[in-house]
């Protein structure tokens, strides 16, 4: 007999025996899954009882209590559960799970309009469940978008398509409500959704796919009247901002501007009709008109800073050698680039926004140096170089209070608040973070003596500042600063573009020479990375970026030696700073390993880590006794290089193998995950328990009888499996 429903008990009120017990449970779900986010370890047995018992909950309470009761607290711990970032849990056992009651198809199989209508609102927008419909539709696409963030900062192309697809129901999404005036929460709503999706493609790479969904984006906003005020306006202006981006991103400069323009024009009229209407503008109406006026005008100033300068092709100028002293010694506006700048802007900050905007390439690597190639625009960028300059040391600024605990030439740099919170206030500070991107754009245009000089400076001024991301700032300066150091001796350049990523980059990076500079490069690397926080790690992609060239130079030398079949023990023995050479392989992979590069690319810390470990294992058939540095066969620059005081030299030959089975065992743990991450299907599984016992029968042949307890215990490593 089947338990008797909530009514049966009386009114549906906090007596009801059944809707207490309902709402017992739920309290003992949340309360649970509260004490799993903030256990240290997460338990993958505690989260299953936890999807159990919210399946067991739904299951028995469903027949009992009235559909829109249930409904509601359904979609309520769905909510709870995207908050905690269980988006896993919270699609199926939320969202999806009330969807399926109105169509079992996906999301991404919605054709148009009428099919969405059909499939989830048959009984039109205004029945009582089309709220929770809304709500339900909603949080399935943030769900699905943040798994799939979840796999990959990059995702591969099937993630692409279905985060694509994903954009496309919204898209439908907002026509189906675009002529109600009354759901325009859900346009807004849309456009978030839809912002969101797209900024994290364009970070991948794919700002020419997302390109059509933000213009759509921004045609909502603008077609829905209740959504013209005032206080919409940084919302559209950011929106816009975005389809800007894009154009810049595919070289489409021109409908960069006339897009901004155009949304300033949209701005002006606005600001006419409030004007005519005789409403008095408060205070929150001016900041957002300033907010989103000072947003597009940085976008309108990238491309027309550059645009007069261009000479026509064919028309022959012979470069002017520009210099960065020399205009510093002339008063403000010293160049027509300053110029422009205190026509368009109110305020330092402001100008210092658009100084780094217009020098920031979104298409760059971290370590991609150089000007660029037409002598006009490398005047240009000179001139904003200049002006970003003056600005830091608040060069020129009448109001400005000398800061003594500053260095005279960063002394405008603030912690206390953003770089656009200051330029809407009309200040003239500049923010920590937003000096230190302008740093990096010294290095990116190599400017090496004043990149050295500010470095310096705000590295000082970094030290007195208190809190996570000064450290991570100080980090990053230090990295920069030693690569600096590299490419100023060696004087060679890091090409780390696409090629980098499809084993081609080490054809460009010259020959492989251990000096003092690159030896204490991959040591500040493994510092940055294996002996701070996390949460502290510099840049992921200017970490990426140094292990591949790493991982590019110490892959020829180690290859030469490999390939030196009559004898390659004894040729690494003739290497040139052969304990160096493997000690920055050994960096190199615990870098690897630490900062789980095997998500971005699993089958290159494969390589690396059985590269180190072979090296390791056939330097125990080498003598140790005597063992001194030579010249190379090669015709390779010979430059002695100091040891370090943990150098693997020091090690005995058990701990040489107990290194190599260390690293071997973390390298299957990182290259696993990887590999799992990469398959979308049940085989991952398979592979990562193939690739795990494949590894280890490796590290057996090769570890033989040398270290019998390291072999014993991986033996029953492998009997586990």
């Amino acid at each position: 007999m089947d338990p008797s429903p909530a009514s049966y008990y009386g009114p549906l009120d906090k007596n009801n025996p059944v809707l207490s017990a309902f709402q017992s449970d739920l309290k003992e779900f949340k309360a649970h899954i509260k004490k799993l986010l903030g256990s240290p370890s997460y338990d993958n047995r505690s989260y299953s009882r936890g999807s159990i018992k919210l399946f067991e909950t739904w299951n028995k309470y469903k027949s009992r209590l009235p559909p829109c009761y249930f409904e509601e607290h359904l979609l309520q711990t769905a909510d709870f559960l995207l908050d905690t970032k269980l988006y896993r849990l919270a699609l199926w056992q939320g969202y999806r799970l009330y969807l399926q009651q109105f169509c079992t198809l996906s999301l991404e199989s919605i054709r148009d309009v009428e099919h969405f209508k059909q499939s989830f609102f048959s009984d039109g927008f205004g029945s009582k469940r089309a709220q929770l419909t809304f709500r339900a539709l909603e949080g399935e696409c943030q769900c699905i978008f943040y798994l799939e963030r979840e796999k990959s900062a990059l995702p591969d192309q099937a993630g692409v398509q279905k985060l694509l697809s994903i954009l496309g129901f919204v898209r439908i999404l907002m026509q189906a409500v675009l002529p109600d005036e009354s759901l325009c929460w859900i346009l807004y709503n849309g456009s978030l959704h839809m912002y969101n999706i797209c900024r994290f493609l364009m970070s991948a790479g794919h700002a020419s796919q997302v390109l059509e969904y933000l213009l759509w984006a921004c045609t909502c906003l603008e077609t829905s009247v209740p959504l013209l005020t005032a206080n919409f306006l940084p919302w559209r202006s950011t929106l816009c901002c975005a389809v800007c981006e894009c154009y810049f991103h595919d070289c489409a400069s021109v409908q960069a501007e006339v897009f901004a323009r155009r949304a300033l024009g949209k701005i002006s009229e606005l600001a006419k009709l409030e004007e005519i209407t005789g409403s008095q503008v408060s205070f929150e109406t001016q900041q957002a008109y300033k907010e989103a006026t000072i947003k597009l005008a940085v976008m309108v100033f990238k491309r027309s800073v550059y645009e007069p300068r261009r000479k026509p092709k064919g028309l022959f100028k012979p470069k002017q050698k520009s210099n960065l002293k020399e205009l510093q010694l002339t008063p403000w506006p010293r160049t027509p680039t300053e110029r422009i700048l205190m026509e368009m802007f109110e305020g330092n900050a402001a100008r210092f926004l658009a100084v780094l905007e217009a020098l920031h390439d979104s298409s760059a690597r971290p370590l991609q140096t150089g000007m660029p190639e037409e002598f006009e625009i490398q005047d240009v960028v000179l001139e904003l170089i200049s002006a970003g300059i003056s600005l830091l040391s608040a060069f020129g600024d009448t109001e400005h209070t000398f800061d003594e605990s500053m260095p005279p030439s960063v002394n405008a740099v603030t912690p206390t608040s953003s770089l656009f919170d200051m330029a809407v206030a009309g200040n003239s500070k500049i923010a920590v973070d937003a000096a230190v991107k302008f740093v990096k754009q010294l290095f990116r245009y190599e400017q090496w003596s004043t990149f050295s000089s500010l470095s310096s400076a705000l590295m000082s001024a970094l030290a007195n500042m208190e809190g996570c991301p000064f450290r991570k700032y100080e980090l990053e300066l230090r990295l920069l600063e030693a690569v600096e150091r590299l490419l100023s001796t060696q004087r060679v350049k890091i090409t780390m573009k696409d090629a980098a990523f499809d084993g081609q980059a080490d054809k460009n990076i010259g020959p492989a020479i251990m000096t003092e500079e690159f030896f204490n490069l991959i040591q500040t690397l493994h510092t940055c990375v294996c002996r701070t926080d996390k949460n502290i790690w510099p840049d992921a992609d200017l970490v990426l970026d140094i292990v591949l060239y790493f991982w590019a130079k110490c892959k020829t030398v180690f290859q030469r030696a490999q390939m030196r079949l009559y004898d390659p023990v004894h040729y690494r023995g003739r290497m040139a700073n052969q304990d160096q050479w493997m000690e920055t392989l050994l960096l190199l992979c615990e870098v690897a390993h630490e900062h789980q590069l095997a998500e971005v690319d699993f089958l290159l810390v494969a390589e690396m880590t059985l590269r180190i470990a072979m090296v390791l294992e056939s330097s125990m058939d080498a003598p140790q006794s005597g063992r001194k540095t030579a010249t190379t066969v090669d015709s390779e620059e010979f430059i002695p290089v100091r040891k370090s005081a943990s150098s693997l030299s020091m090690m005995s030959r058990t701990e040489q193998l107990q290194t190599a089975l260390d690293l071997v065992e973390r390298g299957v743990d990182c290259v696993s995950r990887g590999r799992a991450r990469s398959l979308n299907g049940g085989s991952a599984v398979f592979d990562k328990l193939f690739m795990q016992a494949r590894t280890y029968q490796v590290l057996l042949s090769t570890t033989k009888a040398l270290l019998l307890p390291v072999t014993l215990y991986t033996v029953s490593m492998l009997n586990k499996m």
